[in-house]
């Protein structure tokens, strides 16, 4: 999270440099990987804050779901203070918020709640359509955005199965609703059919997945029906091919907390139709560090006017077959856990 969100190593993060002050080699851990510093400030140079700034008044950022990049102080949390630090961080809007994993003790309310993948979506398709109307933008000029979304599905803090049998649609981090969403959207995405309410769509969950699926299973059609919400959302509004939206894990699977290739290396998938054909498939070796960059060239911001990244473009290997060749001839990435460092060079 902190090296898609900064460009940047996660051993260079402020907050991981204060509390490993007296080591020479800072601890990479989720703990110590964070955003803001233990006072609270936020660093600057990551991707929402440079576009708010770079492109004052015409970009808007969002952030909804799981933050994970603040050190939480347990007893002084509430939703509000949480959703006002956050934004700090260079958001317009913060919502659907689940500030760390949900743990089963209660510490911040998950006793009440647990994984709400309707509650999150709906905000963002709000944050969407909102910032593509005529309330918005009253020049009828249509702006664009960036949107930092994480679902907290099909992740094991909480019982997937439980969140869809247990739990309704109106338990919130940010306390009960007084209704159901417009579920009108849900029906617009394939497989899901005519749902009306929240515990009609929940049981296709199971009539899709199988009823004895596992928590795994059930939590990735979850997750899978919240971006076709997204796709259909940015399709309603008309800026679907000319939205360029990344789809990555935030770990590998089978190794993880390792830095062998299982524990490092993950799905990451790029939608773009205005410049990336179906189909395509690259194999250069690109990071999570890559991300920060990439936006940037795709925001049209040049090298001179962001910060300095760990991370490189890799925009211009789509369309250039020199691009593509360099890239791999000096590509080289590093992976930090804990104390241990590794690096993987590229084969050409």
């Amino acid at each position: 999270r902190y090296s898609t969100m900064t460009g940047k190593l996660p051993s260079r993060s402020v907050y991981s440099r204060e509390i490993n002050k007296n080591h020479h080699i800072s601890s990479v851990t989720i703990p110590t990987s964070k955003i803001q510093s233990t006072d609270g400030t936020c660093e600057f140079e990551n991707l929402a804050q440079n576009l708010q700034i770079a492109y004052t008044g015409e970009y808007r950022t969002g952030m909804f779901g799981k933050w994970h990049l603040s050190k939480t102080d347990d007893a002084s949390y509430t939703y509000q203070s949480s959703v006002e630090k956050i934004k700090k961080c260079g958001f317009d809007t913060v919502d659907g918020l689940y500030v760390e994993n949900m743990m089963n003790d209660g510490w911040y309310g998950d006793d009440q709640f647990s994984h709400n993948m309707e509650w999150i979506t709906s905000n963002a398709v709000d944050f969407i359509n909102y910032n593509q109307s005529d309330a918005y933008n009253w020049k009828k000029e249509k702006k664009p955005f960036f949107m930092y979304f994480n679902p907290t599905a099909p992740h094991s803090s909480r019982s997937v199965r439980e969140a869809l049998r247990g739990f309704s649609c109106r338990k919130t981090p940010n306390g009960t609703l007084s209704g159901d969403f417009d579920f009108g959207i849900y029906s617009q995405i394939p497989n899901v059919g005519n749902v009306t309410n929240c515990s009609e769509y929940r049981e296709t969950i199971f009539q899709r997945a199988g009823e004895t699926a596992s928590d795994k299973d059930l939590g990735s059609v979850w997750v899978d029906d919240s971006i076709g919400v997204l796709l259909q959302t940015l399709k309603n509004n008309n800026i679907l091919n000319n939205t360029v939206i990344i789809f990555q894990l935030d770990h590998g699977m089978k190794s993880k907390n390792t830095l062998f290739e299982n524990g490092v290396k993950i799905p990451q998938f790029i939608h773009y139709p205005n410049l990336i054909s179906p189909n395509t498939k690259s194999d250069l070796l690109v990071s999570t560090f890559d991300v920060a960059p990439t936006l940037f060239y795709f925001a049209k911001m040049s090298s001179c006017s962001f910060y300095k990244t760990d991370g490189k473009a890799w925009k211009d290997t789509l369309t250039s077959v020199n691009e593509k060749f360099f890239w791999k001839a000096r590509k080289c990435v590093f992976f930090e856990y804990d104390m241990d460092r590794g690096e993987c060079e590229a084969e050409i």
